[in-house]
């Protein structure tokens, strides 16, 4: 079974494999399942090669990219990415 830290590894890697222009990526959520079946895992990233900080700007929420992968926490496969979306 994949740990937290492996999870969030396997993350990054398929997000800069999908992205390689991503640059700034940062790990927004994670989260395992009820059944330990699956990782959730929010990943983001800026829409461009800005590099606002997201905690000095009050506007980073709004240009970065999130992203939701769904990751199987016995094999490490990325079953699914969907687009993060958040009610403000």
């Amino acid at each position: 079974m994949l740990n937290l830290e492996d999870a969030t590894a396997k993350a990054v890697d398929y997000m800069k494999q999908i992205f390689p222009e991503a640059k700034n990526m940062l790990v927004e959520e994670v989260e395992m399942d009820d059944s330990k079946s699956f990782w959730y895992i929010t990943p983001s990233f800026p829409l461009d090669d800005s590099e606002v900080n997201p905690y000095a700007d009050a506007n980073w929420f709004n240009s970065r990219r999130f992203k939701s992968l769904k990751i199987d926490a016995q094999s490490g496969e990325v079953l699914s990415m969907k687009i993060r979306e958040f009610q403000q």
